[in-house]
């Protein structure tokens, strides 16, 4: 669990990013980081929220970041019905496009994110 992702957050790094996985209890990973505005400083990843491929979002502002509990680092759970116009509002390719709705409705298992992790796809 990470304490003060905030505005001295390195964004640069996709490895740091992933490396937020709290509520331990309810997320596993996140997976991959779909997109990242360097500017406005957030980020949006692929994770599992309560075993369920879902897009996540946080913000790397002021000291800790939003959001956060009890000072650390946590993902914004974004609904499955706002996951595609979240999306469709993004610069990726469509190729790219077509592999997330994929993993966001589950024809990806674990080891094959992984692998794909792991290749640099996203």
């Amino acid at each position: 669990m990470k304490r003060n992702a905030g505005e001295n957050f390195p964004l640069d790094s996709d490895k740091d990013i992933l490396e937020i996985n709290s509520p331990k209890n309810s997320i596993y990973g996140p997976w991959f980081v779909v997109h990242k505005d360097l500017t406005q400083r957030w980020a949006i990843v692929i994770m599992h929220w309560k075993k369920t491929p879902c897009l996540g979002i946080r913000w790397f502002n002021g000291n800790q970041g939003t959001p956060s509990v009890r000072g650390f680092a946590t993902w914004l759970v974004i609904p499955d019905k706002l996951s595609s116009a979240v999306l469709s509002q993004l610069p990726i390719a469509p190729s790219d496009r077509k592999e997330i709705d994929d993993i966001l409705l589950g024809e990806y298992a674990i080891p094959e994110l992984q692998q794909k992790m792991l290749a640099n796809k996203f």
